[in-house]
């Protein structure tokens, strides 16, 4: 059936502010995801406009928080995503980046790093490759001294890497990565870890300048991930979407060749 958003956002806020009465001031963000993020009947995540509106209202609503709050941050950070990626709104999740970035220096330095990225990532998708690589180098300056995980970290060297290789710019370190995603493909346990394994190569071997591999491994992605999971699962939208972000970036490549 359908929901009103209208209700969809009342269930979140009452629950959001439940979660907060019993928890207190600190509530890790991903504690907010079955609110404003994920369905709570199917668990998975909103997608296309919904998600960009109900990431409004999440930012909205955090507002009534303390302001060092854990999850105004995650608010801010998690509507610039849907607007860049669920509603191609690139200046909007500029803005939303930049609004992370001031309060992120007061309170917690760990979301510094991901906002840089973030802001980069716009400018690449709009194919404004000499704004990005700034972000994403002080994104990489950034990570080597706050505390971020392992996986963003991963994130944002593959993006350097990437904008580096479409700029003429060499980064030696790109190749190694490849052959390190390569022997894990090759030596994962199962196919839903290979499946993962493959994800991350085809982003590094974009960043390595091997466009049409890596648009052939993500179109593969998809296939199984459509077999596996469905069509609508989470994943299988993640993997389209990653493999609509390589078409998109590579295009102009792919053209020449």
């Amino acid at each position: 059936g359908y929901a009103h958003v209208s209700c969809i956002v009342k269930y979140a806020q009452v629950e959001m502010k439940k979660t907060v009465s019993s928890h207190g001031t600190y509530i890790p963000s991903s504690k907010a995801e079955t609110k404003w993020k994920k369905c709570p009947n199917c668990k998975q995540q909103y997608q296309g406009q919904m998600a960009v509106t109900l990431s409004n209202h999440y930012v909205t609503h955090s507002k009534d928080l303390p302001e060092d709050h854990e999850w105004r941050m995650d608010a801010l950070h998690y509507s610039a995503y849907c607007h860049m990626f669920q509603g191609n709104q690139y200046d909007a999740a500029m803005s939303l980046f930049r609004r992370l970035l001031q309060s992120t220096k007061r309170h917690h330095p760990h979301w510094i790093a991901p906002s840089y990225l973030g802001i980069g990532m716009a400018y690449e998708i709009k194919k404004e490759f000499s704004e990005a690589l700034p972000w994403y180098e002080i994104a990489r300056n950034t990570s080597r001294s706050c505390l971020v995980r392992q996986i963003t970290r991963d994130e944002i060297d593959s993006a350097y890497a990437r904008v580096s290789a479409i700029l003429g710019i060499a980064d030696a370190s790109v190749r190694d990565l490849v052959d390190m995603w390569r022997q894990r493909v090759r030596n994962a346990p199962d196919e839903r870890n290979s499946f993962e394994c493959k994800l991350r190569l085809a982003e590094y071997l974009g960043g390595d300048g091997q466009y049409v591999e890596a648009l052939k491994l993500s179109k593969e992605v998809v296939g199984y991930s459509d077999r596996v999971f469905g069509p609508d699962h989470v994943q299988t939208m993640r993997a389209k979407a990653m493999h609509d972000r390589n078409k998109a970036r590579y295009r102009d490549f792919l053209a020449t060749l």
